[in-house]
């Protein structure tokens, strides 16, 4: 397998993503199925981004507590009174036990199990019980107010919780108006459409991927294999209807299908999904590193990316209309069928590609499509910047 020379790429690994002249080249393989690069992307890239990591909707109600792992740091989301959402490191103060384990409800203190130390939903220490000898919850020149729990720097944009580990990352609103000029330059069919009026109809569930979370995303937004992979599922989206997008932090594709709207309609998605195809305009956009949207004009999906290893990723399609469309479960159901079959389709292709790349000739990298691949460039570029 190759190695990571000095915990970081070498600079002419870099400088193939950027030639002078000729056809760029991606990361090489190791980035790709080497435990090193992955613990180095766990240590330099996660902690500097805002990284996606929930759903507003999974924790509606105050004392919902949800635990999640981000760069394998164990963090906990939690619905505070306010009806803010609180994020935190998920360790207890005292011996660093893993505060929560499992997602749960209606809690009005974080109880770690090892010695009942307890915790308010702001993070606040409440309780040491016998710490400084039996029936003594103090001890001489200890300071409760010193020990709550660590914060970590949350943002809930519409339904999409993000979190960034270092707190230094630039504001969540400054790097996602790419996202939301794109959007509102596209033609839906609502006028005075508002990401906040989005309704969750539906969760798609599709387990580990046996691929490294890179390839997840890529395939994701980039167009070029679509007639390939998906030549019935996706028929109705000619190669030549779609374009890449590469802008600052926020990479995908567009589809924009001659003579039909950009803003097909859900009872038209439906009739898609019946004939077992998608045939309608579509944006695909990435805030990198792995906050995925993608827009059908009456529908919206978001995917959820969790890294877990260097060839693991875990992945979560949800599924949400405008508030102005009434569907019926069959609609809903429709859909939700035809995007299991599409990314079925692509599933295999990422764990075929995470298998290939363990060969050397990929040592030097992938291939990119100037035309098409642009935005994978460009992804992959901010990758190396993030481990350096």
């Amino acid at each position: 397998m190759a190695a990571i020379h000095d915990s970081v790429l070498r600079p002419e690994e870099i400088a193939r993503l950027t030639p002078a002249q000729g056809i760029a080249r991606g990361l090489p393989r190791s980035a790709f199925n080497d435990e090193a690069f992955f613990r180095l992307e766990c240590e330099r890239l996660f902690p500097r981004q805002w990284v996606f990591v929930g759903h507003a909707h999974d924790i509606p109600a105050t004392g919902d507590v949800m635990p999640v792992t981000v760069a394998g740091i164990p963090v906990i989301l939690v619905r505070a009174r306010n009806g803010e959402v609180n994020a935190f490191h998920n360790t207890c103060r005292h011996r660093g036990r893993k505060l929560v384990d499992e997602f749960c409800r209606n809690r009005q203190l974080l109880v770690c199990p090892y010695h009942r130390w307890a915790y308010g939903l702001d993070g606040a220490l409440r309780a040491t019980p016998h710490f400084g000898g039996y029936q003594k919850s103090s001890a001489p020149g200890f300071d409760r107010n010193a020990f709550g729990l660590k914060p970590v720097r949350a943002v809930q944009w519409h339904d999409w919780l993000l979190v960034n580990l270092d707190g230094q990352a630039a504001s969540f609103e400054e790097q996602v108006t790419p996202i939301v000029q794109r959007v509102a330059d596209w033609d839906f069919r609502a006028e005075g459409y508002d990401l906040a009026n989005l309704r969750h109809v539906g969760t798609i569930e599709f387990g580990e991927v046996r691929g490294n979370w890179k390839i997840v995303v890529e395939n994701f937004i980039e167009p070029y294999h679509v007639p390939c992979v998906h030549s019935d599922s996706c028929a109705g989206q000619p190669l030549e209807a779609h374009f890449a997008i590469s802008d600052g932090r926020v990479v995908g594709s567009a589809a924009r299908i001659k003579g039909s709207k950009a803003a097909v309609s859900l009872e038209e998605q439906r009739a898609a999904a019946a004939r077992k195809q998608l045939d309608s305009s579509a944006l695909y956009l990435v805030l990198f590193p792995n906050f995925a949207l993608g827009f059908y004009g009456d529908s919206v999906i978001s995917i959820l990316t969790v890294p877990l290893a260097a060839d693991r990723t875990r992945e979560r399609f949800d599924l949400y209309v405008w508030d102005y469309v009434d569907p019926t479960p069959e609609t809903v159901e429709g859909w939700m069928d035809l995007n299991r079959r599409i990314n079925a389709e692509d599933i295999g292709m990422i764990e075929a590609m995470q298998e290939g790349l363990a060969s050397p000739v990929m040592d030097e990298g992938a291939l990119i499509s100037p035309h098409w691949e642009h935005c994978i460039q460009q992804f992959e570029k901010m990758v190396a910047e993030g481990v350096l």
